[in-house]
């Protein structure tokens, strides 16, 4: 049996290279002598491919991550108790979640676009990692994506998805609120 954090590694892996490949396909929108809007999305996938690899073969290497019905057997006892256990099994509960919610998140971006899904996606994040101050949280939530699409379409030139439909009129709507367009 493969241990939990090992799946999920080679799955971070697989999806980081699977989205660098499909980020690709933006390089056609690049403005000449500019970086293109793909460039910071390869960045960021590359190194996420690179760490998961990363841990995975150390993860092996070191004997973190055991093959085996007697691994899986021996692994609550060298816990040392069942209170570790069930931490460890929150853990990986909560690993898997996050994960779930990034493929949604990017799943979600052509269509929402990035500043209505990020009001979805930064809270459920930062709930799942289990940081509970409610006044950061919507600090964090409304803040954070208004700087990082300033940032990024204003002064970068790296246009983020705005959505379709109904999702495009309002965030083209708080863009120019904003001064973003």
């Amino acid at each position: 049996m493969i241990p939990a954090a090992a799946a999920l590694d080679a799955f971070l892996f697989a999806l980081a290279v699977y989205l660098y490949v499909i980020a690709g396909q933006y390089a056609a929108f690049a403005s000449p002598g500019s970086v293109g809007p793909e460039f910071w999305p390869r960045v960021a996938l590359g190194m996420m491919a690179l760490a998961a690899a990363a841990d995975l073969v150390l993860g092996f290497a070191s004997g973190r991550f055991r093959i085996g019905i007697r691994a899986a057997a021996k692994a609550p006892e060298e816990t040392g108790s069942d209170v570790s256990a069930k931490a460890t099994r929150r853990g990986t509960i909560a690993v898997w979640a996050a994960t779930l919610l990034l493929v949604a998140y990017v799943a979600a971006l052509p269509h929402v676009g990035f500043l209505l899904a990020s009001l979805v996606f930064v809270p459920a994040m930062l709930w799942i990692s289990g940081y509970r101050n409610v006044p950061v949280i919507l600090f964090l939530t409304i803040v954070g994506p208004a700087v990082l699409a300033f940032t990024f379409q204003r002064l970068l030139q790296i246009v983020f998805p705005i959505g379709t439909g109904v999702f495009e009129h309002l965030t083209v709507s708080v863009y120019r609120a904003l001064h973003i367009y």
